[in-house]
């Protein structure tokens, strides 16, 4: 079944990134039906796999209930349009959890799959989220396995699903606790690197490199600037449930029609997309005016840049404008994008060209030739 189900992921993920599935509708008929049945489910038993679920106690229906025994829902999955699989389908389909008490629930836009455990405790609905997948970036074989994992007919009948959702949401619970000590850890080793092993490790590397043993005085100092350093090179966060090897990048849209030229009399900067040139009064905007056309153009924009390009205590792309800078409000200077989400402006232009670049990178476009900027001092 693996293979076959591979199958199946690769193509939908073909039809997803040429814009096949337009409505909620066609996700629902064309995504998630299709995986159901090839994982086994009788989809044409609406005892079994019950469209349009109607929840106890309220007026509501969710899209699907995958039922054992027939009519008894035991996970419930909510669609949504892509791009649309956010807090706000989150809420909604915990409400659902709270009537229906399943073990599993299941929110998807057909591209992104996220699995929750709704016993599981935290404070929100991230501490309950043990298992995430994107068709589009994951490898077609890591998530046919994570799907089948969750999702196999004959496991949920078994009851080896609730065991294996209980005791992967509570490693993604201890995941999560380790990683949120990542940073002050690191700032600790950075500010204090005499007392720890990271010092004897630089040196070693050093000295293999140049071939020169290195001043251990200097070395420490080098290592503390390290800690102030808040324009360091964005780093890669650790990879999530299904992926396996290097991420592919994002699939450009290619049918998006940029605005018309605006033309501004105190010019600052400028860009020229695909033979159409904007300016603009200042980095800023020209910044925010990308990356809203950057949305626009692909609607996983925002979440792919987010998780992928960051510093070591803050994002440049986020959902909130907390997590911009956590540690300084004075700091927090951000524009809004498309679908709630807002970008830092509080970086030189230099940084700003650099933001770009990334940008580039995963929307597969040639910077300088798909796109041309020009910012002073960049």
């Amino acid at each position: 079944m693996s293979e076959k189900l591979a199958s199946t992921i690769q193509d939908i993920a073909k039809g997803i990134a040429a814009g096949r599935f337009q409505s909620e509708a066609a996700i629902s008929q064309g995504v998630v039906t299709r995986i159901l049945a090839t994982l086994g489910w009788d989809v044409y038993d609406t005892q079994v796999v019950t469209p349009q679920f109607p929840i106890r106690n309220s007026a509501r229906k969710v899209d699907y209930a995958l039922c054992h025994p027939p009519r008894e829902a035991a996970i419930l999955i909510e669609v949504k349009d892509i791009g649309k699989a956010d807090g706000k389908g989150e809420t909604q389909l915990f409400e659902y959890c709270f009537h229906e008490g399943v073990n599993i629930a299941i929110l998807t836009d057909g591209r992104l799959w996220s699995f929750f455990y709704p016993a599981g405790g935290g404070s929100n609905y991230k501490d309950r989220l043990f298992a995430q997948i994107d068709l589009l970036i994951h490898d077609h074989r890591a998530v046919a396995n994570t799907l089948t994992r969750y999702l196999n007919m004959e496991d949920i009948r078994s009851r080896a699903t609730w065991d294996r959702a209980r005791q992967d949401h509570k490693q993604a619970q201890l995941e999560r606790k380790a990683a949120s000590q990542f940073v002050p850890v690191w700032n600790k080793l950075l500010s204090e690197p005499a007392k720890s092993s990271l010092l004897t490790l630089f040196l070693k590397e050093v000295e293999k490199e140049a071939q020169v043993k290195p001043n251990s005085d200097q070395a420490v100092e080098f290592i503390r600037s390290q800690a102030k350093d808040e324009s360091a090179r964005p780093t890669r966060p650790p990879g999530k449930s299904g992926e396996t090897g290097k991420r592919r990048r994002t699939q450009p849209v290619t049918h998006y029609s940029p605005p018309p030229t605006v033309r501004n009399t105190s010019r600052q900067g400028s860009f020229t997309f695909r033979g159409q040139t904007q300016e603009f009064r200042s980095g800023n905007e020209l910044l925010g005016a990308l990356f809203t056309m950057f949305a626009k153009m692909d609607s996983y924009f925002c979440r792919t840049y987010s998780e992928t390009y960051l510093g070591r205590s803050k994002k440049y792309v986020a959902q909130t404008r907390e997590e911009l800078h956590p540690t300084n409000p004075n700091l927090r200077q951000a524009l809004p994008l498309p679908g709630g989400w807002w970008i830092s402006t509080h970086c030189s232009n230099a940084q700003k060209m650099q933001r770009i670049r990334e940008a580039c990178v995963l929307l597969n476009l040639e910077f300088g030739r798909d796109l041309v900027v020009n910012l002073p001092n960049a």
